[in-house]
């Protein structure tokens, strides 16, 4: 998992790390960085965006998730800008729901 450009790093160095099984990328930067590493990524993926993230706009990141081959989750917070000022706790559940469960 990472965060703005953490998530740019951490998702593209999970891609290429076989013990690496599913990613999150949180507030992800859609509009600053190139995501299409992506499409060649065959772990689970979640995305955890802020409603109003002005480096990742929800649409964009749901077009990102729905142009991989194996998809990914996306998972807002509404009223959250990319801080997710006054949303941790919001934040903190869409983490939860974000991990995947063994099994």
């Amino acid at each position: 998992a990472g965060y703005s450009f953490g998530a740019f790093v951490g998702l593209k160095t999970g891609c290429d790390d076989a013990r690496v099984t599913a990613l999150i990328g949180i507030g992800v930067p859609v509009s600053l960085y190139d995501f299409s590493f992506l499409t060649r990524c065959d772990r689970q993926i979640a995305f955890i965006q802020g409603a109003q993230d002005q480096f990742g706009a929800l649409p964009l990141v749901m077009a990102l998730a729905a142009s991989l081959p194996h998809g990914a989750r996306v998972l807002p917070v509404a009223g959250a800008g990319h801080n997710f000022d006054g949303q941790l706790e919001a934040l903190a559940r869409r983490m939860d729901e974000a991990i995947p469960t063994p099994g």
